[in-house]
């Protein structure tokens, strides 16, 4: 006589309602995790592209012969320079906050800076070097999209001073 007893095959159906209880549960929860991954990034794209506006009247692209020949005339040198994977962007006056910024396309990022009184600003990428002239005391932000650089300045305050 044999140690162990065989009852036989299993009916059908009989322990396999848990497995698949298990395995919906398993499936929800891996897709509410990925549902929650999804809403994060759509909220940090959403929020970065608040805090990088693309928005305000173009900065005015002048000549590279131009801004030679008005950087000497005034003394001055583009003295402040920043590298921001692959891009660099430089200002002769004021302070500057860089990093990546959504870029206009689709959900990618590109290097960006802001300048609270620039004055002229330079963004050199690998298709060239372009030059923007803000003016004094207004502040700008720059791109340098892979499509070529673009610079916006603040809109002003519009207040009124006493």
């Amino acid at each position: 006589m044999p140690a162990t007893r065989d009852y036989g095959d299993p009916r059908p159906g009989v322990g396999g309602s848990s497995r698949r209880v298990f395995a919906a549960v398993v499936g929800l929860g891996l897709v509410g995790a990925a549902a929650m991954v999804v809403s994060n990034e759509v909220f940090q794209f959403r929020e970065d592209s608040r805090a990088w506006p693309r928005t305000g009247a173009p900065c005015p692209a002048i000549a590279p012969a131009a801004v030679a020949r008005t950087l000497a005339i005034h003394g001055l040198s583009v003295r402040y320079r920043v590298a921001v994977e692959g891009a660099e962007f430089g200002r002769t006056f004021g302070n500057g906050d860089c990093g990546m910024a959504p870029s206009g396309v689709g959900w990618s990022y590109a290097p960006a800076c802001r300048f609270d009184a620039p004055a002229l600003v330079t963004v050199r990428t690998a298709r060239g070097e372009t030059y923007f002239l803000t003016g004094p005391g207004r502040a700008a932000t720059a791109f340098a999209d892979t499509d070529g650089a673009r610079c916006y300045l603040a809109p002003s305050s519009g207040g009124t001073t006493s």
